[in-house]
């Protein structure tokens, strides 16, 4: 479904100049789109739809605001990203410095600041404070925030200089306090019935090892929101790239042919067929819990050769003997008629087919990277004054290679010997009859297997996407005076499998 172009209406000159006033101060230095609520002119190929009206294109409703009107301007006023008082005292908070707090003699205090966001996180709850206040500095710790913390205010923009604190009003002030996730989501928020604010700080996910082998890559999401009201006020928000898919090097094997009893375990001794490649991916899902990756399907084993055509089939004429017995007759010659006889079969066999060869693991698809991934209709996220990045989508890997298959054998000839009559020897004890002339019975071998043909290779891999904004099942994601990057999307494993988009807005529904 293709994602509507909004119709675009002017905004009064008043109201813009107030908007630039209000944002381009307070911002982390990014430049910021003139449109508000507009990801990109490019929109989404496919699985988009258009706009709600609550995206806040321009002329459109938010909250019931129309963007130009003194709604909006009283709500980006109200959210304090423009004013900024260098001498404004600390406010009752829960304290955290990275550099100079401790959770272990800490108390959260403006004058024993805690050391980690997580901690100060627990602290507000016992304290019943709905303000963390962050040193600048650099925080490596991954945050969630969940529905106890609902109401809950997080801002940066302050610096312990000593023993005071002390107010940051620079362009630039977001980027002095950075949530630095080591893992592969910034920050996520689940759950809350009461919005969560972020003010003056950055968002970072990072994600840097490599993907495994016959792994897809993995996605990187600056911020994910479930179910959840999170607010953004001059935040700079940066997901970090998606992974390459890991090479693929499994094969799938063929079936062995079936080589016992070769003598009447015989076919006709064609040779099996080649097998055609995987299917290549398309693009990935978007799920509740994240992007799934396309990769690419397995490439079919060869087909194993039928084993050969039978081989001759001989019977003993005339009848052999099989023992001579006693006693001797007239001590002078054995009774034939009272030894033990019987026909023998002999066969030649079949050669055996050869096995196929294997099939090719299909190409692992990349994964993505999201500025903000917001799923489920109970989500809304409002950016003011802010800027969301996402880096470049994962590439996808080629399949691994089929292999050949292995040729069919030969079969072999039959042989056995018969024993034609008995021969009378004396001995010490008297007289016996012992096996005297023998014949050889020959078979023709039967015909050789069939060849076993070659695997198809593995389907190649799908391009992560770079996308800034997703939202999935009618999520909402309002913003103003925010500025939207999108990068490249990852390659594709192979020429007929997908690129990875790259969109500033992807509605999902």
């Amino acid at each position: 479904m293709m994602q509507g172009q909004s119709s675009k209406t002017s905004i009064g000159a008043s109201a813009m100049a107030l908007l630039a006033s209000l944002y381009l101060v307070s911002c982390a230095g990014d430049p910021f789109t003139s449109d508000v609520g507009d990801a990109s002119a490019e929109k989404p190929v496919d699985a988009a739809v258009d706009r709600p009206e609550d995206t806040l294109g321009d002329g459109e409703v938010v909250d019931g605001a129309v963007e130009g009107s003194a709604d909006v301007i009283q709500e980006a006023s109200e959210s304090g990203a423009g004013d900024c008082d260098p001498l404004e005292q600390p406010p009752q908070a829960v304290y955290v410095s990275a550099d100079k707090g401790s959770d272990t003699t800490g108390d959260g205090s403006a004058s024993s600041p805690l050391g980690s966001v997580g901690k100060a996180l627990a602290v507000a709850l016992q304290k019943n404070l709905m303000l963390v206040v962050l040193d600048a500095g650099v925080y490596s710790e991954s945050i969630s925030l969940q529905n106890s913390h609902g109401g809950l205010t997080i801002i940066g923009g302050w610096k312990l200089d000593g023993n005071t604190w002390k107010r940051m009003c620079s362009p630039n002030a977001r980027n002095d306090t950075v949530l630095a996730s080591p893992l592969p989501v910034g920050l996520e928020a689940k759950y809350g019935s009461d919005a969560f604010t972020l003010r003056t700080l950055t968002v970072k996910a990072t994600l840097t090892e490599n993907a495994q082998p016959n792994a897809p890559g993995k996605s990187c999401y600056g911020i994910m929101v479930h179910g959840a009201t999170l607010i953004l006020e001059d935040v700079a928000v940066e997901a970090c790239a998606g992974q390459s898919g890991g090479q693929a090097t499994v094969t799938i094997d063929a079936t062995s042919p079936n080589c016992t009893s070769l003598e009447t375990n015989c076919s006709d001794g064609q040779s099996g067929n080649d097998r055609d490649p995987g299917v290549s991916a398309q693009q990935g899902k978007y799920l509740p819990h994240g992007y799934e990756p396309g990769n690419g399907q397995n490439g079919l084993p060869g087909v194993t050769g039928h084993n050969g055509t039978a081989g001759e089939t001989k019977i003993s004429d005339p009848v052999c003997i099989d023992q001579c017995r006693h006693p001797c007759a007239n001590n002078s010659s054995c009774d034939t008629s009272a030894s033990s006889k019987s026909s023998i079969t002999v066969r030649g066999t079949c050669g055996c087919g050869g096995k196929g060869g294997s099939g090719g693991g299909g190409g692992r698809g990349g994964g993505g990277s999201f500025g903000i991934y917001a799923e489920g209709s109970n989500s809304i996220v409002k950016l003011i004054g802010s800027s969301v990045r996402a880096l470049d989508g994962g590439d996808g890997t080629v399949g691994a290679p089929g292999t050949s298959g292995l040729p069919g054998t030969t079969g072999n000839p039959g042989e056995a010997s018969c024993v034609l009559n008995c021969r009378y020897e004396t001995t010490t004890y008297g007289c016996q009859c012992v096996q005297n002339k023998t014949e050889t019975v020959q078979a023709n071998a039967g015909g050789p297997g069939g060849d076993g043909k070659r695997g198809g290779n593995g389907g190649g891999g799908a391009g992560g996407p770079s996308i800034t904004l997703l939202q999935l099942g009618g999520a909402k994601i309002t913003w103003v005076a925010t500025a939207l990057s999108k990068s490249n999307g990852g390659k594709a494993g192979d020429s007929k499998a997908a690129a990875g988009m790259a969109q500033e807005q992807y509605i999902v529904p």
